[in-house]
């Protein structure tokens, strides 16, 4: 159920609000990697194996391979299926999707939401996209919050996604230097 013990102040209206929480937690990551000496050499001498570890922090990172389970909207699936294995939700709870996978999919011009709706079996849920780059988690976050502060027949929703945007560095490139440490993964909430 839904507890309304916490305020909202709205204007000079008080209105008694909802306790909103995480249940818990699901991750995807793909089997390969790369270590910072394979980092420095992908830059042909633009970063040192030193500089790699001291300067970016990375002994090694996650890429995705090419398997089918590496792509962005798949990892997002396999990341919701071990959120819902560890909660024990029943997925035909689930009443919205909100994915925040990265736009460099598998299925370009689809709704991951509802790739991953269809995967994990939520029947009973409908689903958005929401991309806003490095802050996609924390507006979906937001966005998840209020829809179930606003509506009654919402109560619980994941927040997915998978990203794999690694495919676009350019070891080579100079400019792109911060970019080295992008890596792979999936994770729900």
């Amino acid at each position: 159920g839904r507890r309304r013990n916490a305020f909202i102040k709205t204007g000079s209206i008080i209105m008694s609000g909802i306790k909103i929480g995480i249940v818990g937690t699901g991750v995807y990551l793909p089997k390969e990697s790369m270590s910072a000496s394979e980092i420095a050499e992908a830059t042909k001498g633009i970063w040192s194996e030193q500089a790699v570890r001291e300067k970016l922090g990375i002994e090694k990172k996650i890429v995705p391979g090419n398997t089918q389970s590496d792509g962005t909207q798949e990892m997002g699936a396999l990341a919701a299926l071990d959120c819902l294995d560890r909660t024990g939700v029943n997925p035909q709870e689930i009443d919205v999707i909100v994915c925040i996978g990265e736009e460099w999919k598998e299925y370009p011009l689809t709704t991951s939401a509802l790739y991953i709706q269809d995967r994990i079996g939520a029947v009973n849920a409908w689903g958005i996209d929401v991309q806003n780059r490095c802050c996609t988690c924390v507006s979906a976050m937001k966005i998840a919050k209020d829809m179930m502060i606003a509506d009654d027949e919402v109560n619980t929703i994941m927040v997915v996604g998978g990203y794999r945007n690694v495919d676009f560095v350019n070891y080579e490139d100079p400019n792109m230097s911060m970019m080295y440490n992008l890596a792979a993964g999936g994770g729900a909430l």
